[in-house]
């Protein structure tokens, strides 16, 4: 009997991107069988953007229904996504249910952390359950201790954001609450303007992280020698987290010599490819990559200093503003200054959507100014670009701070008390990294780091041990299975 591997993935594409990594390399395996499960809006937003999910004949996809809207131009709310578990959970059970009457059952069901709905389905049949955490190992330590901040009285926030220092969280450097994430410290006029508050996020954090004690693992799609405080204290817990990242750097689509992915980054959004062509016209490392990433929303005043700030800088970009990412669903004439795009045609260019890799693998891109999502520091890590931060919501903040602080590998766009930022922050923060002594220094921490993710995915490394031995673990469930 093989290997049946159900994956069940969080559906936005900061998610689904790892999960489709690891499918692909449990694809690669003799006697393994992978089902990917996408909710209808998931399924419908990959076939509009034409977008390849992997292409193998172990992989096979099915799609369950949810009861939300599935145009796939519809973004539902969070409280939609909650109030939609109980028939999420319900239709992935009836699917396991006909899957462990099948000739081939399943021998292991991973789901992404935030699927937490899918931990009942799993014991119902007495499957192992697997999560599979697309942020850094200390995100994790984040929600599982969160507890702490709430004993030692940090949450809520009493004072202002900047003056306010988060301890107490195993792993975690202490950091100001300004970059720490905002969703889980919420302020004392926050708790009033919302008394309700506080109990959702208590709700969400136990559901999610109350028991990963009892998971059968935890691949957490990072590098342990990169934060390695945190994996121990996950590991002092009993918690069986292992880095096995970047995942993409285990498949057979990486090419180690130059760079490239010669399988496409999967994306919910349509690219505009023309933009490589207008790479190929700038000089080596002399022009900034601009985005935010697949969830991000601005506003109209900081998409309007971003301009003016790259505009200010004198350097070229390339700056992708994704349909629907401006409040308001304004459009991108709406929201630019006035002449902007005539005063920088010669050295600037908007698209709506880029293929990310590509562009960061360009020889003529010199920096990434980056919402630091996980994905993208991955990816431009690898291709040994620095970042300038400027993050939006989440985890992105901690993850800036890493950046900046612990691997030194970019830089951060000063903000103002509120959060916002200036021309004039932005002019000075692109002219740093691209041409500063700084970002010469960032430039060369990339590299020190990009060999160490080639590093631990080459055979004998942490990550590909890790690995190697979780496949090995799924054989010898399935082999057991079959002799019970």
């Amino acid at each position: 009997m093989g290997v049946h591997v159900l994956l069940v993935p969080w559906s936005a594409q900061g998610h689904l991107t790892p999960v489709l990594q690891l499918a692909r390399v449990l694809a690669c395996n003799p006697e393994f069988l992978i089902t990917l499960v996408l909710n209808a809006r998931a399924s419908a937003r990959v076939e509009s953007a034409s977008s390849a999910l992997p292409r193998h004949h172990s992989i096979k996809v099915q799609v369950i229904c949810d009861g939300l809207n599935p145009d796939p131009s519809h973004t539902p709310s969070m409280d939609d996504v909650v109030a939609s578990v109980p028939i999420m959970q319900q239709n992935l059970q009836t699917l396991v249910g006909d899957l462990m009457a099948s000739p081939h059952p399943v021998t292991c069901l991973i789901s992404g952390t935030f699927c937490y709905w899918s931990k009942s389905v799993a014991r119902a049949f007495n499957i192992p359950r697997v999560e599979l955490w697309s942020s850094p190992a200390f995100i994790y330590s984040i929600g599982f201790f969160h507890h702490r901040l709430i004993e030692e009285g940090l949450v809520p926030l009493k004072g202002q954001r900047s003056n306010t220092w988060i301890t107490g969280i195993p792993g975690l450097p202490p950091m100001k609450a300004t970059e720490f994430v905002k969703e889980l410290t919420p302020t004392e006029e926050e708790i009033q303007a919302d008394p309700e508050k506080v109990p959702r996020m208590l709700k969400r954090l136990q559901n999610t992280y109350s028991e990963a004690r009892d998971q059968y693992r935890i691949l957490v799609n990072s590098i342990y020698d990169l934060e390695s405080q945190s994996f121990d204290a996950l590991c002092e817990e009993q918690v069986h987290a292992y880095a096995v990242g970047p995942l993409f750097l285990h498949n057979v689509g990486v090419d180690a010599s130059n760079q490239r992915f010669t399988e496409p980054r999967t994306s919910l959004y349509k690219e505009d490819r023309s933009c490589l062509q207008w790479l190929g016209s700038r000089a080596p490392a002399s022009t900034l990559y601009v985005a935010f990433g697949s969830d991000s929303r601005m506003e109209k005043q900081d998409i309007q200093e971003l301009a003016l700030g790259l505009e200010a800088s004198g350097h070229n970009f390339l700056w992708a503003i994704r349909p629907g990412s401006i409040v308001g669903d304004l459009s991108v004439a709406d929201v630019l200054p006035e002449g902007f795009e005539e005063r920088v045609a010669n050295r600037g260019l908007i698209v709506s959507w880029a293929p990310q890799t590509d562009v960061l693998s360009h020889s003529a891109i010199g920096g990434f100014l980056s919402h630091c999502g996980w994905n993208s520091t991955l990816e431009a890590l690898w291709m040994g670009v620095p970042i300038l931060g400027w993050p939006q919501r989440a985890d992105q903040g901690v993850n800036q701070f890493f950046i900046r602080e612990v691997w030194k590998v970019g830089l951060a766009v000063e903000m103002d008390e509120d959060s916002k930022v200036s021309r004039i922050s932005i002019e000075k923060a692109v002219r740093l990294l691209m041409v500063g002594e700084e970002g010469s220094l960032a430039r060369e921490k990339v590299k020190e780091v990009k060999k160490l993710m080639l590093k631990v995915t080459n055979d004998g490394g942490s990550s590909r041990r890790n690995l190697d031995q979780f496949i090995q673990d799924l054989y010898h469930l399935a082999q057991d299975r079959c002799s019970t």
